[in-house]
């Protein structure tokens, strides 16, 4: 397994923001082993075309490895390296040896996970609108009316932290993407968000993110979604809805 991690010149892990190296670690029988090491300096190219071309760059130089460990990351750069790069980004503590295990074995959950996943039922996309009534008689199942689904299930779907808004019944949620990106677990906001967008009915979703994914508003146009996006003192609040949605 091949990991790359950003080093600054004291041999630490540091951010990305931070003049340093990403250096390539390949584990073997005997441990890590720096394999190559890309001198790396984002505060000399501010804008973010220059950003942009140095991320690309770094990309090309790693090859096929698509795992980063940082000291932490906020703002446009993460997000390049997630949404257009592929990388998965992860935060640890303790020596460099013990971080690179940890990512390791994170690594290794992850993909047991998504190699079980690969075997389950595919998720099917709701595409009755969100209804408040049953039609006459009011008889079957929420699910089957189109109306919201239990506040546990769509919990359940989600795996991650969704903060529940006003009445549980009201299936209307808050979902701090910014924290999830920047808490080390190795997800982007594909991995969170579309299994929350395409799997029971909600009739809200609020993420708080610093920059609206560049992939949201196509996908949620397809689900029958709407996306509205409020700027904020810090970052940005999305707000998705369903069509005819109360």
């Amino acid at each position: 397994m091949k990991i790359a991690a950003c080093i600054d010149e004291a041999g630490t892990v540091s951010t990305l923001n931070r003049t340093a190296a990403i250096c390539l670690f390949g584990r073997e029988n005997s441990g890590w082993t720096e394999q190559d090491r890309i001198a790396f300096d984002l505060a000399s190219n501010p804008t973010l075309a220059e950003r942009k071309a140095v991320l690309r760059d770094l990309a090309t130089r790693l090859g096929d490895c698509r795992v980063l460990l940082t000291a932490g990351e906020v703002g446009i750069v993460p997000a390049i390296l997630q949404e257009e790069l592929g990388f998965r980004l992860w935060r640890s503590e303790g020596d460099l040896a013990e971080q690179l295990d940890s990512v390791a074995a994170h690594e290794a959950e992850v993909a047991e996970k998504a190699a079980k996943a690969a075997l389950s039922p595919p998720i099917p996309i709701p595409t009755a609108p969100l209804g408040l009534g049953g039609g006459c008689g009011g008889g079957g199942s929420p699910r089957r009316r189109g109306g919201p689904a239990p506040t546990a299930e769509i919990l359940a779907q989600a795996k991650v932290a969704l903060e529940i808004v006003g009445d549980p019944a009201d299936s209307r949620f808050r979902l701090d993407l910014a924290a999830l990106l920047d808490s080390g677990a190795g997800l982007n906001s594909r991995d969170i968000l579309v299994p929350i967008l395409v799997g029971p009915p909600f009739r809200s979703l609020e993420i708080l993110c610093d920059h609206p994914p560049r992939w949201l508003a196509e996908t949620a146009a397809g689900l029958g979604l709407i996306v509205t996006i409020e700027s904020l003192d810090e970052g940005v609040r999305v707000t998705v809805t369903r069509r005819n949605s109360a």
